[in-house]
């Protein structure tokens, strides 16, 4: 199987439950896929997603994940 990510777009929205002081959410950076932060084809069956979660809020961190895929940002 081979996923072009430039057919298909890999959304990961992080849903996070904080702990401590409110603030602004977390926001993930430097998305990876297969360790490459903008690959343009993966071979692998289940490529295997990664990245930094960010907040400008001490004491925030992600409790969860979920994963959307899709052929456009419409269908997500």
């Amino acid at each position: 199987m081979r996923l072009s990510l430039a057919s298909a777009i890999v959304a990961t929205l992080l849903t996070s439950a904080t702990r401590g002081a409110d603030g602004p959410g977390l926001a993930p950076t430097y998305l990876r896929c297969e360790n490459l932060v903008n690959p343009l084809g993966i071979d692998v069956r289940s490529p295997r997603l990664s990245w930094i979660v960010e907040s400008s809020t001490r004491g925030q961190r992600q409790t969860a994940y979920r994963i959307l895929v899709a052929g456009d940002r419409e269908a997500i």
